[in-house]
């Protein structure tokens, strides 16, 4: 998941593939737009980074290893939901629910008990992600160029 930024959009960022699957057997864990894969596991901190699903459209997408699939219980915008839960204010809590010593870990039980505060209002969910939106793309576009003039040395 750290190839992911906060959004994942199916439409347009590589995702690993189950070859020789069968649709029914994968049918109860597929994912919807805005659903949430949180880490689980890790080395490192991103125990707890998100990745909000985007970009459905006919696909089918299940989650792959260490990792918790959250689904809004009340439907939220886009790009609103990856951005929140990525923050710092929302990690703080994770802190204290973490286990492990090596390798950290938290269970979905614990991940149930953290609070979400967000606005209830769409149009502010909606310009609060695409604000977001706006900086992670600006952001990849300057590690983009900043890439290729050190590929160009």
């Amino acid at each position: 998941m750290d190839n992911y930024g906060s959004i994942l959009d199916v439409r347009k960022d590589w995702i690993p593939f189950i070859t020789n699957g069968t649709i029914h057997r994968y049918k109860s864990q597929l994912f919807e737009n805005v659903d949430m894969i949180l880490v689980d596991t890790a080395e490192n901190e991103t125990i707890g980074k998100a990745v909000e699903v985007n970009g459905i459209n006919n696909k089918y997408i299940v989650a792959g290893l260490y990792t918790i699939v959250a689904r809004p219980i009340k439907k939220k915008v886009k790009y609103f939901m990856g951005n929140h839960i990525n923050s710092h204010i929302y990690h703080k809590q994770l802190l204290h629910l973490m286990y492990g010593t090596k390798v950290s870990s938290i269970s979905k039980s614990n991940f149930q008990r953290t609070i979400v505060s967000y606005p209830k209002n769409f149009n502010e969910q909606r310009k609060i992600g695409l604000f977001f939106k706006q900086i992670d793309n600006a952001i990849t576009l300057h590690q983009h160029r900043f890439l290729i003039k050190i590929k160009k040395r």
